[in-house]
């Protein structure tokens, strides 16, 4: 099986996550914004960044439908119970 990542691709995914990172932490330094908006955000954009890495560099591009809704499902259900927690004890 071949996993080879397209240059073009592999570049952009790149740029797109440094620029998360630094936009991450820009939003963690902001008075202007809320803390609880800026850790979603930062909580979102970290979601992106790891659907991002797994899709373009770990081959789930080309996997099973099933391999790949199994693993959209468990990112999604991770960030969602991470986010949720966050914000309760946020509240309290």
């Amino acid at each position: 099986m071949n996993h080879h990542v397209n240059t073009k691709v592999a570049t952009l995914v790149w740029i797109f996550l440094v620029t998360a990172t630094f936009l991450t932490t820009w939003l963690n330094k902001q008075d202007q914004i809320s803390p609880q908006l800026a850790i979603n955000c930062i909580f979102a954009l970290a979601y992106f960044k790891a659907r991002s890495i797994v899709i373009a560099f770990m081959a789930l591009k080309n996997a099973t439908n099933s391999w790949r809704f199994a693993y959209e499902i468990w990112l999604l259900a991770v960030t969602a119970i991470i986010t949720i927690r966050w914000n309760i004890s946020f509240m309290q």
